[in-house]
């Protein structure tokens, strides 16, 4: 999943980046550093649950 991937997903969901770093457990400057490079394993898997947690939210 690449950074683009994953902007299009929070804009879709009205979200930002801090709020999907609260959700994945890490620093705003961390899931930044983790977007610049196509995600893999476990980062990748974070960030697809961080996601999920934002999809939650918005469908409440």
């Amino acid at each position: 999943m690449k950074k683009s991937d994953v902007l299009k997903i929070l804009f879709e969901l009205n979200a930002t980046q801090w709020r999907l770093a609260e959700a994945v457990g890490v620093s705003e400057p961390t899931l930044g550093r983790w977007l610049r490079h196509p995600l893999e394993g476990e980062r990748l898997e974070r960030v697809k649950r961080g996601l999920e947690v934002l999809r939650k939210e918005v469908q409440e």
